[in-house]
């Protein structure tokens, strides 16, 4: 293991350029010390231009602090940052440009601190953590590049309250792997219908306190895999939710989408709340995905009330409990639902009158 600094003075601005190299052992040191290998710490601090076009870079740490130049990196190729020990930093600065992957793969009680600074990850793009039980602490928000998808293999994911965007969020193993999105705000749209897929699981430990999940694209779909959530929000048309899955809260946010939210027949959906963003001549649409055959929405909420739907298919429990509204459509093979607006609630007058005369007959009873 060593520490090699990117200062440039070689043939070309090539990684891996060995006539003379563009590597030296101390910053701003001569140059043509060796390419950097596994295990090495690899640091950017100068202004010097390099480009990655092939092949995988294996390191300990990536360090870009203070670098001002333009990092290019070509097609499938891919940073591994896998430390042995403690922990390390995975940084980006300077111009980052065609970084097709950042594979974050830390070892059993190794903790990578991963800092974007904003920088968008382009290409095929993955934070990986395969083959660990380490530790990924997000620094900072994360941005994904067009038509690609974040992973979650294996270990740790913490995003320490900071926001993710990306085309799609997939972690649909059967790995030990936990993510804890406290706080952070996770949106996704959709690459090969990959909304949020977590179909398999089986030893996913997820923490969703304070957090929301914003799904924005069209023909995705919602796997949650049986776990529990804080707000999901689904907007995009023709959108599926698989599965049986717990929410604090769900947005049906489907105004106007010609087909808008489908929900596996047979499953069950848990909720807190219920919401739509339906109104009028723009209903927002929920059905089951096999006509005829319904899934079920439950509450332990004392009243849900809605407007503005069209609903197929379902089942609402509790009894006396969702109300669809008066504006909203019951299209067939509903049940539970009432179509109504919610009874209001008791006047304070009426209230005022009924504890005043209950007063009035304890004080008859005592002066008897």
């Amino acid at each position: 293991m060593a520490d090699k600094y990117w200062v440039g003075s070689g043939s070309t601005t090539s990684w891996d350029a060995i006539t003379p190299t563009n590597w030296s052992l101390t910053d701003g040191g001569a140059n043509d010390a060796a390419v950097p290998v596994a295990g090495d710490d690899v640091f950017f601090k100068s202004a010097v231009d390099c480009s990655l076009n092939a092949g995988t870079a294996d390191l300990n740490s990536f360090d870009m602090t203070g670098y001002t130049g333009i990092f290019t990196g070509g097609g499938g190729v891919a940073i591994n940052v896998k430390p042995s020990s403690g922990t390390v930093i995975c940084k980006l600065e300077g111009t980052v440009t065609s970084l097709a992957r950042v594979n974050l793969v830390p070892q059993a009680g190794t903790t990578i601190n991963f800092t974007t600074g904003g920088k968008s990850i382009d290409s095929v793009f993955g934070l990986w953590q395969a083959s660990t039980t380490g530790t990924v602490e997000q620094q900072d928000a994360i941005t994904v590049g067009a038509s690609c998808i974040m992973y979650i293999t294996h270990g740790n994911w913490n995003t320490n309250g900071f926001n993710i965007t990306s085309n799609g969020f997939y972690s649909n193993y059967s790995n030990v792997r936990s993510l804890n999105c406290t706080n952070s705000t996770i949106t996704t749209s959709t690459v090969n219908t990959n909304l949020w897929n977590m179909s398999t699981s089986t030893n996913m430990s997820l923490t969703a306190t304070g957090s929301t999940i914003i799904g924005t694209g069209a023909n995705g779909t919602f796997a949650g895999g049986g776990l529990t959530y804080n707000i999901v929000t689904l907007s995009g048309n023709n959108q599926l939710i698989s599965g049986s899955n717990t929410f604090t809260t769900l947005n049906v946010n489907q105004a106007g989408n010609a087909t808008g939210l489908n929900i596996t027949a047979g499953s069950t959906q848990t909720v807190a709340n219920f919401s739509t963003n339906g109104f009028a001549s723009n209903l927002a649409k929920m059905q089951s995905t096999s006509a005829g055959n319904a899934f079920t929405l439950t509450t332990g909420s004392s009243q849900i009330s809605v407007d503005y739907m069209s609903i197929q298919d379902s089942t609402a429990t509790e009894a006396d409990t969702w109300y669809a509204g008066a504006n909203s459509t019951d299209v067939s093979g509903n049940s539970g639902w009432i179509f109504t607006a919610p009874p209001p609630p008791p006047s304070v007058g009426k209230f005022l009158g009924v504890a005043i005369a209950s007063i009035g007959k304890v004080l008859g009873v005592l002066r008897a």
